[in-house]
């Protein structure tokens, strides 16, 4: 939890240049990691003060595992870029951070019981819907993180697969095992 909030600052701060050439309507579009953090760092505290939110865990976790995807593609796809001598001690540690926000994610909703399939599909729509969402504002308006332009269509493309992986293995999680998800009987079979 501590390291989620700790996250924030230095995200804002890594956006720090991008937020300042934007719009002020733009900047809560900006910081992705940061919000993705800062979103699971309050769903864990949730989960220690024995308040847990089921539907904040899952928007939280289906956020960290697609920016950690997405952020570690794009870290490798622009390796020659990111990785120079001069960026290594900042960039090392960003690409571990972010590898670590895909297994995070499903951290708080292993401490719940399975959903049942109507509830994680209902709130599964309502959680792709935004990411969705915001991956197209990122791209139409320019608002995704600053990344090298060359490839810019291929980012984008792993940016809208990134999130419909990471909901689809979030509520997969969500909705305890697999078959429940996949449509077969809800009912817990006699013991």
């Amino acid at each position: 939890m501590a390291v989620s909030f700790l996250a924030v600052p230095f995200g804002i701060y890594y956006y720090l240049s991008q937020l300042s050439s934007s719009p002020l309507w733009q900047w809560p579009l900006i910081p992705d990691s940061p919000v993705a953090a800062g979103l699971f760092g309050v769903a864990v505290l949730l989960h220690h003060l024995k308040r847990p939110s089921w539907s904040l865990d899952l928007v939280s976790g289906a956020m960290m595992a697609k920016i950690g995807m997405w952020t570690v593609f794009v870290l490798l796809f622009h390796a020659d870029s990111y990785f120079q001598p001069a960026t290594m001690a900042l960039r090392i540690p960003i690409l571990f951070t972010h590898a670590l926000m895909f297994p995070m994610a499903f951290i708080p909703l292993s401490k719940h019981p399975p959903a049942p399939r109507p509830r994680v599909l209902a709130m599964g729509v309502q959680a792709t819907s935004l990411l969705l969402f915001l991956d197209a504002v990122d791209y139409s308006l320019g608002t995704h993180p600053a990344v090298p332009s060359r490839g810019i269509e291929v980012v984008a493309a792993v940016a809208f697969l990134s999130t419909a992986i990471s909901c689809a293995l979030i509520f997969w999680a969500a909705s305890g095992e697999p078959e429940k998800f996949m449509g077969e009987s809800l009912e817990t079979p006699p013991r």
